[in-house]
């Protein structure tokens, strides 16, 4: 029933749409949002398997990576959100991202090499949508997976400041410090929360286990508080660090190769957005 239902307000939006003479762009990415999209998207988009290429990929991910494209197809929609301020079909994009990302996710390999960005992009995606909830247990999740995943610390930090647990923003991003200490975004925020100096030095006061993960009341509170955010309070609504320095990046070019896990804040040239809004993956300048 809850699936007709979706699949009903789906087909009446775009009535909606085509009724007042929009047109949506195509499901697939342009060449143009291709070239944005990382590079396992566009060798996965050939559908040849007999590319070397094509086996070099699946064999960094394996048989995911069969499926990578309705990942791909998310971050997508999410770019064309970020980038289509004044376009009446934005919301429709966004409210794609989340189904196309949860292809890959729902039965995702706890050790499949792009899990910490999977779940951090899915996290960014329910917080455009203003479900706080499941955007911060996104973000404990990426975390888990990669503990330098800067912006997931930035996001789950912004959720607490949102409702007013400043204490719990800040243990937040002192465990984010702890594995990405030169992270000047993490930094600035630490010392806003009211850290104090010196610094958190690397490793020093993160416990293992789930850094910071909210309870269950934090996320069933933030999801019904429907308070909305503007791009002053977060880079294009996504989260509130458009200060976050290019160190601060969600996947690093070894991830994107199909390498180890990110080393956000001690990468040096950004991989993912642009020095106005870090947060919009493979976004124009």
């Amino acid at each position: 029933m809850v699936r007709r239902m979706r699949g009903f307000g789906t087909l009446l939006l775009l009535f909606t749409l085509q009724a007042t003479g929009a047109e949506l762009l195509p499901f697939a990415p342009t060449q143009a949002e291709m070239a944005r999209l990382p590079e396992y998207c566009r060798v996965r988009a050939t559908d040849n398997g007999h590319l070397p290429e094509f086996q070099m990929w699946l064999n960094r991910l394996g048989p995911k990576f069969r499926g990578i494209h309705h990942y791909c197809s998310g971050l997508n929609y999410i770019n064309r959100y970020q980038r289509l301020w004044n376009d009446p079909k934005r919301g429709y994009y966004l409210s794609r991202a989340v189904p196309e990302i949860d292809y890959v996710a729902k039965d995702m390999p706890d050790d499949f090499p792009l899990a910490g960005e999977i779940y951090l992009n899915r996290g960014i995606a329910h917080k455009l949508m203003k479900q706080d909830g499941a955007a911060a247990v996104d973000f404990v999740k990426a975390i888990e997976h990669d503990p330098k995943q800067v912006q997931a610390y930035l996001n789950l930090a912004a959720i607490y400041i949102k409702g007013g647990n400043k204490a719990k923003a800040l243990e937040v991003v002192t465990n984010g410090l702890s594995h990405a200490p030169k992270s000047k975004g993490l930094q600035k925020k630490y010392l806003e929360l009211g850290g104090k100096e010196p610094l958190p030095a690397a490793e020093s006061i993160a416990s293992p286990g789930n850094p910071a993960a909210p309870d269950a009341a934090d996320g069933r509170q933030d999801t019904r508080s429907g308070v909305s955010q503007t791009p002053h309070d977060a880079a294009t609504e996504s989260g509130p660090e458009q200060e976050a320095g290019p160190d601060d990046t969600a996947t690093s070019k070894d991830k994107q190769s199909g390498g180890e896990a990110s080393s956000a804040g001690d990468s040096k040239p950004p991989v993912i957005g642009t020095p106005t809004n870090p947060y919009c993956r493979f976004c124009p300048d």
